[in-house]
C-alpha cells in the first residue's frame, strides 16, 4: 500500500513538472514572437546607414534620404500620433532657421493627409514615406545622419535633439544666433523700421509678470516689434512656444524673463535683471 502511494506521488510530481515545462515553452515562444522584428521591418541603430532603406517622396518617386551636403535631421513620426504633434513645430522651426546648413527631413510612418502636409510648413520634397518596409523604432524617433547617411545620433526626446543639433560642428555659435535672429525678423512686419524685441517668457512666472507690467506701462509696442516666445509647457495654449527648447539652446537662456533686441543688424541679449535694469536696457536704446 505504501509502495503504491509512493508511485502515485512520483507520477503526480512528474505530471506537474511536465505541464510546467509545456507551459513555459508555449509562453516563452509566444513572448519571443512578440519581440521578433517582422521580415519587412528594420530596427535602425547608431552606425547604421539610413540610406540602406528605400523611401518614397509624397509624389511617389523613390529616394534614399542621402544628403551629400552635410548633416541631416530625420524626424520619424506618425501624422496621427498625439505625442508627435510637438515634433511638427520643432521640425518647422529647425527647417526655417537651419536650412542653409542642415537638411531637415520627415519620414512619415504612414501617408499624411493633404491638410497635415499643408500645415506642417515644410516642402513636400522633404517629406517621405516608407517603400514596402517598416521602421521598427518607436515613434517619434529622431535621427541625425552624416553626409554618407550614417546615423550618428538617435533620440526620442525633443530637448535632447535640440541640444545636439545646436552643438553640431557645422554650426558656429555666432552663425546660428544670426540665423535665429533672421528667423524672428521674418516674424515681424517687413516694412517696419522699429527694432525687434524677442521676449522669452514663462507662464505663471512672477518676474515675467513684473516685466510685462513694465512693457505695458512704457507702451513698448511704440518702440519695438515684439515677438513673445513661451516655454514648452505652454504648448497648445500660446501662439509661439519654444518646443524642444531650441531657442534656449541657441541663445543660452537660463532665466525668465530674457530678451533679445535686434537693431541695425546687431543684437543684444538681456538675461537675469531687475525691473530697473530692464527699464534701462529696453528703453535707453532708441
Amino acid at each position: 500500500m505504501e509502495k503504491r502511494k509512493m508511485i502515485y506521488v512520483i507520477i503526480g510530481i512528474f505530471v506537474i513538472l511536465l505541464l510546467a515545462i509545456i507551459i513555459v515553452f508555449l509562453f516563452g515562444k509566444s513572448d519571443s514572437k512578440e519581440n521578433e522584428i517582422p521580415n519587412n521591418s528594420v530596427l535602425l541603430q547608431y552606425g547604421d546607414n539610413i540610406a540602406d532603406i528605400t523611401y518614397k517622396t509624397l509624389s511617389g518617386d523613390k529616394d534614399t534620404l542621402m544628403s551629400e551636403s552635410g548633416y541631416s535631421i530625420v524626424f520619424y513620426i506618425d501624422p496621427y500620433c498625439g505625442s508627435c504633434l510637438q515634433s511638427f513645430v520643432l521640425a518647422e522651426q529647425m527647417n526655417d532657421i537651419l536650412e542653409e546648413s542642415v537638411d531637415i527631413k520627415i519620414v512619415w510612418k504612414q501617408e499624411p493627409s493633404k491638410d497635415i502636409i499643408r500645415k506642417i510648413g515644410i516642402d513636400k520634397e522633404k517629406q517621405f514615406v516608407l517603400d514596402n518596409i517598416e521602421i521598427a523604432n518607436p515613434y517619434p524617433t529622431y535621427f541625425i545622419t552624416d553626409n554618407k547617411g550614417n546615423i550618428v545620433f538617435i533620440v526620442d526626446e525633443l530637448d535632447k535633439l535640440s541640444k545636439k543639433v545646436v552643438a553640431l560642428d557645422c554650426l558656429k555659435n555666432d552663425e546660428i544666433i544670426e540665423l535665429a535672429n533672421k528667423y524672428f525678423l521674418k516674424k515681424t512686419q517687413k516694412d517696419s523700421v522699429k527694432p525687434t524685441l524677442i521676449y522669452f517668457a514663462m507662464d505663471g512666472c512672477k518676474d515675467c509678470a513684473a516685466a510685462e507690467e513694465l512693457l505695458d506701462s512704457k507702451s513698448a509696442q511704440k518702440y519695438y516689434d515684439i515677438v513673445t516666445v513661451y516655454t514648452e509647457n505652454s504648448y497648445g495654449e500660446k501662439e509661439f512656444v519654444d518646443v524642444g527648447k531650441l531657442f534656449v539652446e541657441i541663445y543660452g537662456i537660463n532665466w525668465y524673463p530674457s530678451f533679445v533686441i535686434i537693431k541695425d543688424g546687431t543684437y543684444q541679449f538681456i538675461g537675469e535683471s531687475s525691473v530697473r535694469e530692464l527699464e534701462d536696457f529696453l528703453f535707453d536704446v532708441n
